[in-house]
C-alpha cells in the first residue's frame, strides 16, 4: 500500500512541477497540454486510500506508512498551493489580455464611411451655405 501511495504521490507531483514550470515560463498552452495528465493522477489520487492501521504486528502490511510518505504529501501541498497562485496569475493575464482586445475594438454604433461595395465615402455633414440662393 505504501509503495503504490509514494508512486501516485510522486506522478501528482511530477505534473504539477511540470505545470508550475511552464506557467512561470508563460507558456500557457504546453501546460494547457498537461491537462488530461494531471486530471488522470489527481483521479488516480483520489482512488487512493491511505489508511494508516495494522491488524497485528505480524500482519503483511505492517509497515503501513513509510518515513517518504508525509515527506512527499508535504512536498505535493506546497507544489499545489504553488499551482494555485501561478493558475491565479496566468487567469488574471488572460482576462487583462481580453479587456485591451475588446477595448481596441470599435463600438457597435460607430459607423464607417465605407458604402456596401467596400469604396471610401465621405462623411456627409453640414452642407455649407451658399453665399447667393440661386448657387
Amino acid at each position: 500500500m505504501t509503495a503504490r501511495a509514494l508512486k501516485t504521490l510522486e506522478a501528482v507531483l511530477d505534473v504539477i512541477e511540470e505545470e508550475n514550470l511552464q506557467l512561470k515560463a508563460g507558456d500557457i498552452p504546453a501546460a494547457v497540454l498537461l491537462l488530461g495528465r494531471k486530471e488522470a493522477a489527481l483521479a488516480d489520487l483520489d482512488k487512493l486510500d491511505i489508511v494508516g492501521e495494522r491488524k497485528s504486528e505480524t500482519d503483511e502490511d505492517a509497515n503501513c506508512r513509510s518515513s517518504e510518505l508525509p515527506e512527499a504529501a508535504r512536498r505535493l501541498d506546497h507544489a499545489l498551493q504553488e499551482n494555485r497562485v501561478l493558475l491565479r496569475q496566468a487567469m488574471t493575464a488572460q482576462r487583462l489580455i481580453v479587456k485591451l482586445l475588446t477595448n481596441a475594438l470599435p463600438s457597435p454604433d460607430a459607423r464607417t464611411n465605407y458604402s456596401n461595395s467596400g469604396s471610401y465615402v465621405a462623411a456627409r455633414r453640414q452642407p455649407g451655405r451658399a453665399l447667393r440662393n440661386n448657387a
